[in-house]
């Protein structure tokens, strides 16, 4: 079980999971994971890219950001 991040309590809860294509993303390939909070109703999605994806965009974006 997870920690809600809206209610911090420990009642998030699995629904499914499925792959970035099934979930309509056409960024490559990955895993979109959905949870709910059974105590507030909040819904989370996990999108995690396989072979570290968006590593380079993660970088790039932080340095951006800092140059501002």
């Amino acid at each position: 079980m997870f920690e809600c991040f809206h209610c911090l309590m420990k009642m998030v809860i699995r629904d499914s999971d499925f792959t970035f294509e099934d979930y309509g993303m056409d960024d490559g390939d990955g895993i979109v994971h959905c949870l709910h909070c059974e105590n507030c109703g909040s819904r989370i999605e996990y999108f995690v890219p396989l072979d570290g994806q968006w590593d380079d965009d993660v970088e790039t974006e932080a340095k951006e950001e800092d140059a501002h």
